[in-house]
């Protein structure tokens, strides 16, 4: 049987979110009571692909909370998850680190849209053009928006590091002087309090929840949001009630791939 309120919910947000589903395959989370199913397929072995808002409410109603679109398309995206190990992390600290990775990409002039991951964490993202991402990294493109994150929280810890806030950081994350504030392989258990912007998950078949979804253990909503509303974000900002009497951005914002050569080329010298 569906959930009444969710076919509600993606009746009202369908048209915001296939723009960020359309043109790629779309991995799901399907929740049946207690039980979460992760599916990227069609009976016959093809990928899931969202096109239309007939498509989106015929997943809606088999009980899909998450849509999570392919990253390898056209545009091609970057995913970048600004997370938190475990929940007994404060996302107080997790927040403030993304407000310095958004201060630090307005510095290098980069676009990109910024949501709450809808449980852990934020995410960033932004798209490019596939010509110009093969031609800017001359080898596997993974690869190259691997090196693009660790060159990116290299330039973060730094910041952090010289912030006024690097104690009160310490001692949110219960971390001794001189542990990395950041880390990037989500395997490191030596560094297990760290605030993880996690490679691993860019890879083939990567893929990223996509904005309104609804996190199907939390219940809270990937909301979209605004650099100025970090600061002051709460959880319960973020419910699907709350969610719908919100807009947000509907394209996904496009960055030249050779801008970010500079931050591959300095990772691959640390």
């Amino acid at each position: 049987m569906p959930i009444d309120w969710l076919v509600d919910y993606w009746q009202a947000k369908a048209e915001a979110t296939l723009p960020f589903l359309a043109g790629r395959a779309v991995a799901m989370q399907l929740r049946f009571d207690d039980h979460i199913v992760f599916r990227r397929h069609n009976t016959d072995g093809s990928f899931v692909h969202v096109e239309s808002s007939d498509d989106l409410l015929h997943w809606a109603r088999q009980h899909c909370y998450s849509f999570h679109p392919h990253l390898e398309g056209d545009p091609f995206l970057f995913a970048l998850d600004i997370d938190r190990r475990s929940e007994d992390m404060p996302l107080q600290a997790v927040n403030y680190c993304a407000q310095e990775l958004a201060a630090l990409l307005a510095e290098l002039d980069i676009r990109f849209l910024l949501k709450f991951s809808g449980r852990r964490g934020f995410h960033f993202f932004w798209g490019f053009a596939p010509s110009d991402l093969e031609q800017a990294a001359g080898q596997e493109p993974w690869e190259f928006e691997r090196a693009i994150i660790r060159g990116l929280r290299r330039r973060l810890e730094e910041r952090l590091q010289a912030g006024t806030r690097a104690g009160e950081l310490y001692a949110l994350l219960g971390l001794e002087p001189g542990m990395p504030l950041t880390v990037t392989n989500s395997a490191d258990k030596a560094h297990e309090r760290s605030v993880l912007l996690d490679e691993n998950i860019v890879h083939h078949l990567g893929s990223l929840r996509s904005p309104w979804s609804v996190h199907p253990e939390s219940g809270l909503v990937s909301l979209p949001l605004k650099v100025e509303e970090l600061a002051g974000f709460q959880p319960e900002q973020a419910s699907p009630q709350r969610a719908l009497e919100r807009g947000g951005p509907r394209e996904i914002p496009l960055n030249a791939a050779a801008a970010l050569a500079e931050l591959a080329r300095d990772a691959a010298k640390h």
